[in-house]
């Protein structure tokens, strides 16, 4: 499982990376995040929310295992070997694998969400739609590439999940586990 999530984070950072050696490819400029000032409101139903998002993410994980075939499965005990097949995958893989976030985003969208969430939950779906428009790009050009173009809005999304989400935990503490499995998975 560490493996995975490792391999997921890596994933993420790489593009959110900026590589400095691509001169060609220029930066989307970031759209301002506004980060609102959580309440506790609806701090009882982080428990259900969570159970929500793990369930997502397990079907993530099977979409993964569809993404790359060759990956033993479960998916989730083979990280290393997700990895190795992300960073040398198809331009159909990245295609596919832009598919699978921005469905995930899509499904994520929907989880009935605790007021003390929806801020952060928002901020979340527009990371996994971002991850998947980079996918997407990335069978067009590279992943390094893709990286590059969408670097500053990917770090402007996890500035502003990071600052709620300590702002959050502050006033609900059991919003520090929400925050614990997307570090987990995201690499934020």
């Amino acid at each position: 499982m560490f493996r995975l999530r490792s391999a997921l984070a890596a994933l993420v950072l790489v593009s959110m990376m900026t590589v400095a050696a691509v001169g060609s490819v220029s930066a989307q400029g970031a759209t301002p995040i506004s980060v609102p000032t959580p309440t506790a409101a609806g701090c009882d139903q982080i428990p259900a929310y969570l159970e929500a998002r793990q369930k997502i993410m397990d079907e993530m994980l099977e979409g993964l295992g569809t993404v790359f075939p060759t990956v033993g499965t479960p998916v989730m005990e083979h990280g290393d070997d997700l990895f190795a097949a992300m960073m040398v995958a198809t331009p159909e893989q990245y295609k596919a694998l832009g598919d699978l976030y921005n469905q995930t985003a899509e499904k994520i969208a929907k989880v009935t969400t605790p007021e003390i969430a929806v801020f952060y939950n928002d901020q979340v779906v527009v990371l996994y739609q971002l991850s998947g428009a980079t996918f997407i790009e990335a069978g067009t050009t590279d992943l390094n590439t893709a990286g590059t173009k969408y670097t500053d809005q990917l770090t402007a999304l996890a500035t502003a999940i990071q600052t709620y989400s300590t702002a959050a935990t502050a006033i609900c503490p059991a919003f520090a586990d929400v925050v614990t499995f997307d570090q987990t998975q995201v690499g934020m």
